[in-house]
């Protein structure tokens, strides 16, 4: 390299040339079109001149003269380890005595988040005219490391601990809930391992609860037509397996979505024998305003003879963690008997300990008070289908914060 091109390197490294320095080299004269570059580089001590006090400007310079002035550039900060010339001339800046490790070279491909949520909710049980009341609260934290394999494979490890405030012993139980790789083989999305998945929406089974082990393989994209496939066991204690096929496709303000389900399995919370539960949907946006309409039918009928249900919705608004003042309002409406879901993702009770279902409405907001804080507020008022007819009204509140 002509050491006159280190005015090329001057602007990679991110260093001013319009210093007015005076220039050590006797061989760079003031009017030179390098002068300035050259003296800013000599000033900063990323360049040195030879003996005579001469810079050579035309003369070739060797790979290991080129590594000495990347060492130096590294060690004041002017360029980062994962710089292209760092890997250029790795092996040189090893023999200088400057250690570029694997680590060093992949810290960008690890990434550390997490999430806290405080949460407390209100209940008051009636059932043949007797009430009860309780509450509840709790602080659930997540910490989640994400790293790249390679061009087309990730990594996600989650760690989560639950402290029961309501407590008096401080109750709290930690574990590595998730851990599985995701990336694509041709045009395949694969994800496989402990992973959180949901079924129509968290209408059939919840995200947020227990992961679930098992293997999902993806195909297109909604705006043409998008395909999932998922196999896996619970992983709630129970000997349950899941198979899974879902659809969507999207046109512009209006989408379609659908699927099947089987669960495999004699301790199923679902009476029948390896039942099974159909879903299709669709959804209309209208400005701020979005709707959503449901239909299950489940292959086990409730102690009342019913096998369908349905579920509507309203969300008016978009709340965005990282838009301080971002809102949104919504209120639902579900009639679900039992066969028509295994986990729901109902914050309001859904009486899973019967064979019976539930129904009510339920109404709320979420709230971002400040960058990466969101507030929630909601109301349930849900009622047995069938059985004891119990009612339960309860209030849901929690702060999520994310980093």
């Amino acid at each position: 390299m002509n050491k006159y091109l280190l005015l090329s390197l001057t602007m990679a490294l991110g260093i001013s040339a319009t210093a007015l320095a005076a220039n050590p080299f006797s061989d760079v004269p003031k009017g030179h079109w390098a002068y300035a570059s050259v003296a800013k580089l000599a000033t900063e001590g990323v360049i040195n001149g030879y003996p005579d006090g001469s810079f050579q400007g035309n003369k070739t310079m060797t790979r290991y003269e080129m590594a000495q002035i990347v060492a130096k550039a590294l060690a004041k900060g002017a360029i980062g380890s994962d710089d292209k010339l760092v890997g250029e001339f790795s092996e040189e800046l090893d023999n200088l005595g400057v250690r570029i490790t694997k680590l060093e070279k992949k810290t960008d491909n690890v990434k550390v988040t997490g999430e806290g949520r405080l949460m407390y909710f209100h209940s008051s049980q009636k059932t043949l005219g007797d009430g009860s009341r309780s509450y509840n609260s709790e602080l659930r934290t997540r910490i989640t490391i994400s790293g790249q394999l390679n061009d087309n494979w990730n990594y996600t490890g989650m760690l989560e601990n639950t402290q029961d405030l309501t407590d008096d012993n401080g109750n709290s139980d930690t574990n590595f809930h998730r851990a599985y790789i995701d990336g694509k083989i041709g045009i395949l999305n694969v994800k496989g391992g402990r992973y959180d998945t949901t079924m129509a929406a968290g209408l059939v089974l919840d995200s947020d609860g227990d992961s679930r082990d098992g293997l999902e393989i993806g195909i297109g994209d909604e705006e043409k037509l998008a395909g999932k496939l998922m196999y896996g066991k619970m992983s709630d204690d129970t000997d349950t397996k899941y198979f899974g096929l879902e659809f969507a496709k999207n046109w512009g303000k209006t989408d379609l979505h659908g699927g099947y389900y089987k669960f495999i399995g004699h301790d199923s919370p679902i009476a029948g024998d390896n039942p099974h539960i159909w879903n299709a949907g669709v959804g209309y946006a209208l400005g701020k305003v979005t709707g959503t309409a449901d239909y299950l039918q489940g292959s086990s009928a409730n102690l009342d003879g019913d096998k369908k249900g349905y579920a509507l919705g309203v969300t008016w608004g978009e709340v965005e963690a990282e838009k301080p003042g971002s809102w949104d309002l919504f209120v639902k409406y579900n009639d679900q008997p039992r066969g028509t879901f295994y986990s729901h993702c109902d914050d309001g009770n859904y009486f899973d300990d019967a064979q019976t279902g539930y129904k009510g409405w339920s109404f709320g907001t979420d709230f971002a008070l400040a960058k990466n804080m969101v507030f929630k507020a909601v109301y349930y008022d849900t009622k047995e289908k069938g059985g004891e007819k119990r009612t339960d009204q309860r209030i849901w509140t929690d702060l999520t914060v994310t980093f």
